[in-house]
């Protein structure tokens, strides 16, 4: 299948190109081919509310009082930005103090079904100059430039991001 001729990317076609730092990148971004896999779990709940301290949400809470987190790991083997890795941490929070999530190894699939529950990016890392270009200019994200490798090998994943130590 040509993954460019699918009915999303007909409905959001490339509209043209936006200049950026690293000269003129296309826009919308799309991702064509590749994978991405999801970590989900939890994180010391007053840490993370101190992570987010000028935002006005509030983390997740479990009933145990931990916050839900979440981390992305992807491999994006065909995209019109090119091939690039992408390592994401997420943070669950809402507008008002909820209920909290039943304390659960699965609570943050839960937390991506409600609809009170946005995912905050809080640490974004891409390994191409172009990527972190968009994310940081286009979409106002901090992405930081990255050295990565992830191997795929039947049911094992292996992966490993270091910072550049960059903001560029």
């Amino acid at each position: 299948m040509n993954f460019k001729q699918h009915k999303l990317f007909q409905l959001y076609p490339l509209q043209g190109t936006e200049t950026t730092s690293v000269g003129e990148l296309p826009v919308p971004y799309h991702i064509y081919d590749g994978y991405s896999f999801f970590i989900g779990g939890t994180a010391d709940f007053e840490a993370v509310k101190s992570l987010i301290k000028d935002e006005d949400l509030i983390p997740i809470q479990t009933t145990d009082g931990k916050a839900v987190m979440a981390i992305w790991v992807a491999d994006f083997t065909s995209a019109s930005l090119k091939p690039h890795h992408e390592l994401q941490f997420s943070i669950f929070v809402s507008k008002t103090k909820n209920t909290p999530l039943e304390s659960h190894p699965f609570n943050a699939l839960v937390a991506l079904t409600r609809r009170d529950v946005q995912m905050l990016c809080h640490g974004l890392w891409n390994n191409t100059q172009d990527v972190v270009a968009y994310n940081r200019e286009l979409l106002s994200l901090n992405a930081r430039l990255t050295s990565s490798n992830i191997q795929s090998s039947g049911n094992t994943i292996k992966f490993v991001f270091e910072d550049a130590g960059t903001n560029t």
